[in-house]
């Protein structure tokens, strides 16, 4: 089981705009992690190229929570990659000062997006429906996301026109020898 852990880091002299602003990266819907397929709390999945984007490329807004009439953000990048639907997004104080505290404060961390499905197959061998085919309608900031492993990976925070890493998912697992720690935790507990 890999452990992600937040790291807080520092990095001055980015230039940015003079308003008080949260960039976040992530993958607003992840269907490969680890080389495994992710399955939704809805029991589907996503191929590569089900999504349709011209539309929400039009509108390029965030919702908090899935609420339209809560926008708190747009996106200001948008790819597909091997592993899902790949965003970077700024998050406004201003238009929302509650949903900007909770993301700084990393109470806010999960993605979730809203999709009109338009083609889906049932697979036996996934026990799910994997979605072969849907227009993308908006991407929320949320705090339970139906796919575990949709997260904010990365957060800068942008005042005065610098911005910081306030937050940064890193993977400690590659730094644990878990064999070594079973073992030792064996050996003190005499089995």
């Amino acid at each position: 089981m890999e452990e992600v852990i937040y790291e807080y880091v520092t990095l001055s002299g980015v230039d940015t705009s003079k308003d008080d602003v949260v960039i976040v990266k992530g993958y607003a819907n992840r269907y490969k992690w680890e080389g495994g397929i992710e399955i939704d709390s809805y029991g589907t999945t996503f191929v590569p190229t089900a999504y349709d984007l011209t539309s929400y490329k039009l509108n390029p807004v965030i919702l908090y929570q899935h609420n339209p009439d809560n926008p708190i953000g747009k996106c200001l990048e948008l790819k597909v990659t091997d592993q899902g639907l790949y965003i970077e997004a700024a998050i406004y104080k201003d238009v929302n000062e509650v949903a900007f505290n909770a993301i700084k404060n990393g109470v806010l961390n999960g993605f979730s997006i809203g999709i009109d499905i338009q083609a889906d197959e049932y697979s036996e061998v996934l026990d799910a429906w994997v979605v072969t085919r849907g227009e993308l309608i908006e991407i929320s900031l949320v705090t339970i996301p139906s796919n575990t492993k949709s997260v904010v990976e990365h957060v800068d925070l942008c005042e005065l026109g610098t911005c910081q890493v306030i937050r940064k998912r890193v993977n400690r697992s590659k730094d644990v020898d878990k064999l070594m720690i079973r073992q030792a935790v064996k050996k003190l507990l005499n089995l």
